[in-house]
């Protein structure tokens, strides 16, 4: 993990430097006067209309004039029962049947943080931090906010990390526990009272852009950790897109914010920092090789006034016959060589296909954000 980018601590104004976005004027001329929760330096101004989550609701959307984060202008109320009914329903619900494929095989891989770590790059974050905490000799007990599923957590404990769950829902907690183990506590990571205890590192994986006051959140974390902590939080990344996109995530209200790099570095309180975390290693072994994103969020709602589905996917089912054998521990060697030829190969091409041709790809970026805080 490699510090690119950086904020100082309480100055949202500060200057991104490394990769990134430079702070955006819209020049469209309408301005609101609703304050951007990322940076709180900048206005929100109108940039399109996007449906709702849920059916019957639309929302309108401002970018923030000076980070270029995103969040919704129109305020309706969170509909009674959004998240129960999208946890219950994961399997066949866009975005989220990926979590359920992930969980069955962490539950029966040998190696499950290896797995994580090659489909998404959060994961592949969270491990190079916590590995080079070790290698360091540094704390290496870790606190997941919003563990849902488990797996993650569960993956960390097989890899002989002091890793604990926690999440609001007690539902998820007692499945997470009745299937990977007694790692899971409900409650609120926010609580002093219910969490006194300070942890080297506290993460949150897709979190903060569901909650109404992010900095807060941000605070509130930081004070989980022990000295010489970290806080870890992941989010979709608005800069992976072109400046003309609007709202390529989930819609609102289940995501109430599309944060910009400069955004997430703003979130850091004043006496902390804040640094972003550098993808190259990723990009280079396991990413595809593109430039800022063109496609249009979604254009639908995904659940009905009942918050029953509009549009059911196939349910996420077991592993592959293909994934059991890859992850298999007597086929876990071979595995290994076949990435190591892939490595090779992939540095045989760049060889002869520098970046510096491809001016709109920036291998340190990737259409997740992670950001650590300490």
């Amino acid at each position: 993990a490699t510090a690119i980018g950086s904020s100082a601590a309480g100055n949202p104004a500060a200057p991104h430097s490394g990769f990134g976005s430079a702070p955006r004027r819209n020049g469209r001329g309408v301005t609101t006067q609703t304050g951007c929760a990322a940076c709180e330096s900048g206005s929100l101004v109108p940039v399109g209309e996007v449906p709702g989550y849920v059916e019957g609701l639309d929302y309108a959307i401002g970018e923030c004039d000076f980070c270029g984060s995103q969040t919704p202008l129109t305020n309706h109320p969170i509909p009674e029962g959004l998240y129960e009914s999208i946890y219950l329903n994961a399997a066949r619900l866009h975005g989220y049947s990926r979590y359920v494929s992930h969980a069955h095989v962490v539950e029966r891989s040998r190696y499950p943080l290896s797995f994580l770590a090659t489909k998404e790059p959060a994961y592949w974050a969270v491990r190079s931090i916590l590995h080079e905490r070790r290698r360091a000799g540094r704390g290496t007990r870790v606190l997941e906010v919003g563990s849902g599923l488990g797996y993650t957590t569960a993956a960390l404990r097989k890899f002989g990390y002091d890793a604990t769950g926690v999440d609001v829902s007690s539902r998820a907690t007692s499945e997470a526990t009745r299937r990977f183990g007694a790692w899971y506590r409900t409650g609120d990571a926010r609580d002093p009272e219910t969490f006194g205890e300070a942890y080297d590192v506290v993460v949150g994986l897709e979190l903060i852009e569901h909650l109404e006051s992010p900095s807060e959140f941000v605070t509130q974390l930081l004070a989980l950790l022990a000295p010489d902590g970290e806080l870890v939080i992941s989010t979709p990344n608005r800069d992976q897109y072109r400046s003309d996109n609007v709202w390529a995530t989930d819609l609102p209200p289940v995501h109430l914010h599309w944060f910009s790099e400069q955004g997430m570095l703003s979130l850091c309180p004043t006496g902390a920092q804040s640094e972003l975390f550098d993808f190259t290693a990723y990009n280079r072994r396991f990413g595809k090789r593109f430039g800022l994103k063109t496609r249009l969020g979604p254009s639908r709602p995904f659940l009905d006034e009942s918050l029953s589905l509009t549009d059911p996917i196939q349910e996420a089912t077991l592993p592959t016959w293909s994934e059991r054998f890859r992850h298999h521990p007597a086929t876990y060697l071979l595995a290994v060589g076949a990435h190591r030829t892939k490595d090779a190969a992939r540095a045989f091409r760049d060889f002869y296909w520098p970046e510096k041709r491809r001016p709109d790809v920036d291998q340190r970026r990737t259409p997740t954000i992670v950001t650590r805080y300490s």
